[in-house]
């Protein structure tokens, strides 16, 4: 995805993506951030962090298939 694409997406939506590509506490950054980590995890520039524990509140169904995208 580029910056672009991302940019047109929610907040709700980029945290969302966030939590599967393994962005480090998605909900306590902003958009900006969120699609800057983003980027850098899909370009190999950083590694993705994954929680060892199944701690915090489950994330909204937006219904997206992030697939498609």
């Amino acid at each position: 995805m580029t910056e672009e694409q991302l940019d047109k997406l929610s907040i709700f939506q980029l945290r969302e993506l966030a939590r599967k590509m393994g962005v480090d506490s998605p909900t306590s950054k902003r958009k900006g951030e969120l699609i800057t980590q983003i980027l850098d995890i899909s370009n190999g520039n950083s590694s993705p962090h994954f929680a060892k524990s199944k701690q915090g509140r489950p994330p909204k169904d937006t219904g997206l298939n992030f697939v498609d995208i």
